[in-house]
């Protein structure tokens, strides 16, 4: 379906490392990867794999949330643009949990 990397930190990210809270949303702690340092990652690369198509009228969205903040859209992969690098413009820390959330819309 979607992979993702952290440029210069880590290896491809595949689906099953997210948590899928219904069949369009997956949440990805990112404290269990990069703990209280997350505003220090500034890029996300996401992209389609394989076989995988979304509807001509969809996009996979990628949305990031500190804890006591709105989730706060950054763009979309779409099938006529497959990946992406995207900027992660991080919320002012508040002290808890880090996610990044991707989304079929």
């Amino acid at each position: 379906m979607f992979e993702d990397v952290f440029p210069n930190r880590n290896f491809p990210l595949d689906i099953s490392t997210f948590a899928q809270i219904d069949t369009t949303h997956w949440l990805l702690d990112m404290n269990h990867f990069i703990g209280e340092s997350y505003d220090s990652i500034t890029e996300i690369c996401i992209f389609l794999i394989n076989s995988f198509t979304l509807p001509s009228d969809k996009a996979l969205a990628v949305y990031i949330q500190s804890s006591g903040s709105a989730f706060l859209f950054c763009d979309a992969v779409t099938v006529t643009c497959p990946s992406a690098v995207l900027s992660l413009p991080w919320p002012d820390p508040v002290a808890g949990d880090i996610r990044r959330a991707a989304t079929v819309r």
